[in-house]
């Protein structure tokens, strides 16, 4: 196949070299194009009326200066020349469980890749180098199974922990997170005339699931499982609100 791989962490990240390695290995075409940095948490962000510079790095390896979403919508358009069957985004360093897939270019990247009609997986895993060996080798191992759940209206996302024995996994569901998160202010030792102060989000704490549910993505992981949640490309629409809704305009 010709896979065609990108990720949020930025194109010297060794998840992507790790999987485009075990990929090349079961003889796949493999080509690269991924941001020239970090872009984490980036969504499905893309550049509107912005130029975008993409780079031969070498043979079938490019770098773009845009978004994870620039890099799949930027190469399918023919920034990159190759027609990919499958889109991989990832491995990504660090979980994209639940909620995270709201806010994570990792799965912005994938579903960038469905609509375009192409095959999609987004693949995470936990933040050590064996947990990124075994989600490459599991993605690689079972691709073809995988893709059959991929089109233009739904991709697979896979969040894989160390403990797995990488052959147990199960389908998860999304749930909620709670982040912890705080808004701190960057003291400065000058202060600013203009009135402008400075801050950043930071976590005091790591995330944890808002109400416990045994069979979402984050409890599987918790349990040294595979997760596999089959995501919808565009939301879903809560039918039984909008009847009620109608009904009640309609009066």
């Amino acid at each position: 196949m010709k896979i065609l791989i990108t990720n949020d962490d930025g194109i010297d990240f060794n998840g992507i070299s790790i999987l485009k390695d075990t990929l090349e290995k079961e003889g796949h075409e493999v080509w690269i194009c991924a941001p020239e940095g970090a872009r984490s948490a980036s969504s499905h962000a893309i550049s509107i009326y912005k130029k975008i510079k993409i780079k031969k790095i070498e043979e079938k390896k490019y770098s773009c200066s845009g978004y994870p979403a620039d890099c799949v919508l930027f190469a399918v358009k023919g920034a990159i020349p190759v027609k990919p069957d499958v889109i991989i985004s990832g491995v990504n360093d660090g979980y994209n469980l639940s909620s995270d897939v709201l806010y994570s270019g990792t799965v912005g990247a994938a579903r960038e890749g469905a609509i375009n009609r192409i095959p999609a997986i987004a693949v995470s895993s936990e933040r050590t180098e064996e947990a990124i060996i075994k989600a490459s080798r599991f993605v690689c191992d079972n691709l073809e199974t995988l893709i059959l759940f991929c089109d233009d209206t739904s991709f697979v996302n896979i969040n894989v922990p160390s403990s797995t024995d990488g052959k147990t996994w199960k389908i998860g569901k999304l749930g909620i997170l709670e982040y912890y998160d705080n808004v701190n202010e960057i003291k400065k030792e000058s202060v600013e005339l203009d009135g402008e102060i400075n801050y950043i989000l930071q976590g005091s704490a790591p995330p944890q699931m808002r109400e416990f549910e045994d069979d979402t993505d984050f409890c599987l992981v918790e349990k040294g499982i595979i997760s596999i949640t089959i995501l919808s490309v565009l939301p879903k629409v809560d039918g039984n609100k909008s009847i009620l809704l109608t009904n009640k305009l309609s009066k």
